[in-house]
């Protein structure tokens, strides 16, 4: 069986019995996935880069006690969402500067036809989009960074955030509504 034939699971019980491939094909699998979801949370390049290290760190010491309860990537994104309300707890809840690079988000500024007004005006968007995702309370903020961003399921979502399937969706709901009335003024240019 090769390596990508294998699932989440397969994969890391197979690390935990010393297969280094093993875990190089869970990181490709969920990297680029956690690394967006850091650097949309804390909105800073290096402490996303940091937070991904730390992530894979802890699957590498939790891999002789893990056994598959649950999905492994449930399992993963918890640990990544602990991971970021750490560092807002260690933040003491400062604002979270929305002035880095978006760019890097995977949040495209480049117009096809390299408009430096249409770049600025994308760019000021997106900055926008990420101050608004700021201000939202952090249980908002935290499932429209999995459902939205991430494609994670309401289902796996409740899981990962141990509420109910339905308090995903509420939510999801909620966070879009603020979401909207936040960026009112965008619709008005």
């Amino acid at each position: 069986m090769t390596l990508e034939s294998k699932t989440d699971d397969q994969l890391m019980l197979s690390y935990a019995s010393g297969d280094l491939a093993a875990f190089e094909e869970l990181f490709r699998r969920y990297g680029k996935r956690l690394y967006n979801l850091f650097l949309r949370s804390v909105n800073r390049e290096d402490l996303a880069q940091d937070l991904l290290q730390e992530c894979f760190l802890k699957v590498i010491e939790a891999r002789d006690r893990y056994r598959p309860r649950t999905a492994f990537s449930s399992w993963i994104f918890t640990i990544a969402m602990n991971l970021i309300r750490d560092t807002y707890r260690r933040r003491q809840r400062r604002t979270i500067e929305t002035t880095g690079n978006l760019e890097a988000a995977n949040l495209e500024t480049r117009s096809s036809d390299g408009d430096p007004h249409k770049d600025l005006e994308k760019s000021q968007m997106s900055a926008a989009v990420a101050s608004a995702m700021d201000a939202l309370p952090r249980d908002q903020r935290e499932v429209l960074l999995l459902s939205k961003y991430q494609g994670v399921p309401f289902l796996e979502i409740a899981e990962i955030l141990q509420i109910s399937p339905a308090a995903a969706k509420q939510k999801a709901y909620r966070g879009m509504q603020n979401l909207r009335k936040r960026l009112a003024f965008l619709k008005e240019d």
